[in-house]
């Protein structure tokens, strides 16, 4: 550090290195730094400043190596001697490619597990109601905050039920009729309004839309998402009830017989 540049404190840009020299970082392949320090420095530093610190660390010569893996650029390596190394070539290609192999299965653990963290957000904080389920036993083995919310159950209630006992009796037909259509391969999902039963005794209207999901030819997994129309519902009847009952007595109004009339006379 006599010179008053501090090597281990020496940062490089790499938008500020000539192309020549980027390359070797971007190689799989040992090369020789043929201009030493001062090429390596982007000749930012004056070549006698190099020289010293050349000299004072004992560097006779410099080699560079890309960390590459599949085309992958991730990074490379430096290394300063004090004699000729490559004799060593072919080792050193191995260790550092190694080192690339390594760091490439790191990163990809990484980025799995983060695109795992983001389904599991998504998943959790949806605002609608989304579980997996099996089409073969109809039992649940996940669902999401919402899912439960819209339901009533706690995950360990549900998932110890098929979803005909929380289904409403008057619509589990026109839901097995889907289920048997997406089976036999006829649909790859579909959308209907039904109602679920709630532990509590009431009753919610649901939209649920069920899609199959297509992992291999063996599985039988199924994605359910719903969303909770009970006041749609309830609203609609109410619009319905009024179309033909007069608000005052209560009992059919004239529409309600025009209507019946021309059911008759079809």
């Amino acid at each position: 550090n006599t010179v008053g540049y501090d090597p281990l404190k020496l940062r490089l840009k790499l938008s500020e290195m000539a192309a020549e020299n980027l390359f070797m970082y971007q190689s799989g392949s040992l090369e020789e730094i043929t201009g030493g320090i001062y090429q390596l420095a982007c000749q930012k530093i004056p070549v006698a400043v190099c020289q010293s610190l050349a000299a004072s660390l004992q560097i006779k010569k410099a080699y560079a190596i890309g960390l590459v893996w599949y085309g992958e650029d991730l990074g490379g390596v430096t290394i300063f001697s004090a004699q000729d190394i490559v004799k060593f070539k072919e080792a050193i290609e191995i260790i550092v490619n190694q080192a690339a192999l390594t760091i490439n299965r790191i990163n990809s653990t990484e980025k799995l597990k983060a695109s795992e963290e983001n389904y599991r957000a998504i998943f959790e904080q949806s605002p609608i109601g989304i579980s997996l389920s099996d089409s073969y036993n109809r039992r649940w083995y996940s669902a999401n905050k919402k899912f439960l919310e819209i339901t009533g159950y706690s995950a360990e209630e549900l998932f110890n039920l098929d979803w005909t006992h929380i289904t409403h009796p008057d619509d589990i037909e026109a839901n097995l009729y889907h289920l048997a259509l997406m089976k036999a391969g006829e649909i790859d999902g579909f959308n209907i309004d039904k109602r679920y039963l709630r532990p509590d005794g009431s009753v919610v209207w649901i939209n649920m839309t069920i899609a199959q999901i297509k992992m291999d030819c063996s599985d039988h997994r199924q994605l359910c998402m719903i969303e909770d129309i009970t006041e749609k519902k309830t609203k609609e009847e109410k619009l319905s009830y009024l179309s033909y009952h007069d608000p005052l007595t209560g009992l059919y109004n004239r529409a309600y017989y025009e209507k019946a009339r021309l059911r008759l006379d079809k």
